[in-house]
This record gives C-alpha cells, structure tokens and sequence, in this order.
C-alpha cells in the first residue's frame, strides 16, 4: 500500500517548464459526481474563463460505458449554449486515451479521477475541484493531503498545483 502504482513513472523534483506545456487545460468527466446539473453547468462555466480547455470523456454518449451518466457535459454544455451562458467554443470535448490528452496540455483538473495520478506522473499542474466537497461519495478523499485541491476560483485562474512529494 505504501508503493507507488506501477505504470506511473516516479519522480522527485521539477516542474515543467513552460514551453514545455501545451495550449489547453484536460478536465476529466467522471459519470458518477458531481451529481448535480447545476455543479455540473458551473465546472463547464469555470472551464470556459480559463480559456482553452478541453472535456476528456470516458466514452461518447453512444458508446457502453461502466457508469451511466445522468447529465453528461456535452449535453449540459448543449444547454449552456442554447442559453447563451457560454459560447459554443468555449470548451472542446474530446474522447480517446488520457496520455495523448495530458501530453498536450497546460494542466489537468477533475473532481475525482484517478487520472490526476497520470497528470501527476507526467509532471502536469493539477487541480482538484474541492467546491462539492472532499468525501467518500465524492470519491476524492485519497486526494486530501496532495496539495492539488482548489476551488472553482482557482480553475477560474488558472491556479493549478504540483502534488506534495510527500504525498505522491
């Protein structure tokens, strides 16, 4: 249990310099939370002031997935156009591997995946998305002393973290 998982290379130090990062922000959908629309259109919101962000999705709507989404973010995004919340550019979605997502990234965000470990491995600025709480039915606790929790101001700003060394 006090090992590092296998697939994730270990590092020691460094920060990634700034030419090395890409244009965008990888935000990774989760089926399960945030379970409200609402916290849902305001991530999407947050995403949108950043500029330049990308919504990795598990799968597209047609596609089997492992949980069902009740509100999925292209949909709401859908809705926030429609609105005239947001524009339709605003945020891209994309599906596919989280590596080919986060090599070309600025930083990564979510509000519980476990994808935050590869953005972590890869050396990426990380947030997450503490506004809905820090529990077990968020399914982020493990993230609590990282160093990498933030607010939705925070994504707002660009305010992104490296983990504690401590805590990888």
């Amino acid at each position: 249990g006090l090992a590092s998982l296998p697939f994730l290379p270990f590092r020691t130090s460094g920060t990634p310099t700034e030419d090395r990062l890409g244009p965008h922000l990888v935000f990774a959908a989760q089926a399960k939370v945030p379970v409200v629309r609402a916290d849902r259109e305001q991530i999407l919101l947050a995403l949108a002031d950043a500029g330049s962000a990308v919504v990795k999705l598990r799968a597209w709507s047609e596609e089997q997935q492992t949980h069902q989404e009740t509100w999925s973010y292209p949909e709401v995004m859908d809705d926030l156009v429609a609105q005239r919340r947001v524009a339709a550019d605003a945020v891209k979605f994309v599906a596919g591997s989280m590596q080919d997502a986060l090599r070309t990234s600025r930083g990564f965000v979510t509000v519980s995946s476990t994808a935050a470990l590869e953005a972590m491995a890869m050396n990426r600025p990380t947030l997450i998305i503490s506004d809905f709480g820090v529990s077990a039915e968020m399914i982020n606790l493990v993230f609590e002393e990282s160093g990498c929790l933030g607010t939705l101001d925070d994504l707002r700003s660009s305010r992104l973290c490296h983990a504690n060394l401590q805590w990888l």
